[in-house]
This record gives C-alpha cells, structure tokens and sequence, in this order.
C-alpha cells in the first residue's frame, strides 16, 4: 500500500483515496488501514483506531434520543 502526500502533510491511502483520520502523523501505519487495523488487533486490550472511534461517534448522533 502507498502512501500519497498532500501539501497539507495528511496521508491518502493510494487504494481507497481516503484521508487518514489520525492524529500520530508520525507512525509507520499512518495512512496504511489495513496495517493500522491489523496492529491494533494484535493489542492485548482492545484499543479502537481513529476511523473506528470517529464512525462510532456518528453513528451515536445519528440515533433518535430515547424518550
């Protein structure tokens, strides 16, 4: 997987063309999904990545409040 740089210094995932969410722009899987998911997998404690924990979010705003 290759990365592509913007002038903005954010990281595009050359197969899906999608920005990385990330805030360690430092990290070697910065901008690699599959890698990213695969590494945090591999944790003992289940630890979500940015895309996982920023969909979450919205799917809970997107939830009718309880009443």
């Amino acid at each position: 997987m290759d990365k592509i740089k913007e002038k903005n210094n954010i990281n595009i995932n050359a197969d899906t063309k999608t920005v990385c969410p990330c805030k360690r722009t430092s990290c070697e899987r910065h901008g690699s999904c599959h890698a990213c998911r695969a590494h945090h997998r591999s944790m003992k404690k289940l630890v979500l990545t940015a895309c996982e924990r920023l969909e979450e979010k919205r799917q809970k705003q997107k939830r009718p409040p309880i009443q």
